[in-house]
C-alpha cells in the first residue's frame, strides 16, 4: 500500500473517512430527492455524475459479473416482493395487457418461481 503514500494504519483512517463521506453523501441525496419530490434513484445517478467529475478521485469500475452475482438479485427479489396480481389488475383496469409471463428460478434453493412480466398498452 506504500504506492498510495500511506503507511496500513493511515490508509485504514483513509478508507473509513471517505466511507463515512460517501454515506453523508447518500443521506444527503435522499433528503434531497424527498424535498423536490423527486424518485430517489435519479437524485442518485445524478450525484454519482457529479461525484465522477471532480478531478482527482481514483477511478473505480464493478466488473459486470460482480454486478449480475451481487447486486441484481437482490434488486429483482425485492422488487418482485412488492409486485402482486393486484398490481397487475390494476395496469389492466388502465388500458395494460399482459403480453408475456416468463418464469425463471434465480434462487434454487427456495421453493419460489420468480417472474416476469410483458404489458402492453391494448
Amino acid at each position: 500500500m506504500a504506492k498510495l503514500g500511506f503507511d496500513d494504519g493511515a490508509l485504514v483512517l483513509v478508507l473509513l473517512l471517505f466511507f463515512l463521506l460517501l454515506l453523508v453523501l447518500v443521506t444527503a441525496l435522499t433528503i434531497i430527492a424527498r424535498r423536490l419530490t423527486v424518485p430517489y434513484p435519479i437524485v442518485m445517478v445524478l450525484g454519482g455524475l457529479v461525484l465522477s467529475a471532480i478531478p482527482g478521485l481514483p477511478e473505480f469500475e464493478l466488473p459486470p459479473d460482480l454486478v449480475f452475482l451481487l447486486f441484481l438479485p437482490p434488486l429483482l427479489f425485492s422488487a418482485a416482493f412488492f409486485t402482486s396480481p393486484r398490481d397487475l389488475a390494476t395496469f389492466a383496469q388502465h388500458g395494460y395487457a399482459l403480453a408475456d409471463l416468463r418464469a425463471f428460478d434465480l434462487f434454487p434453493m427456495t421453493a419460489h418461481v420468480e417472474c416476469v412480466a410483458q404489458l402492453v398498452r391494448a
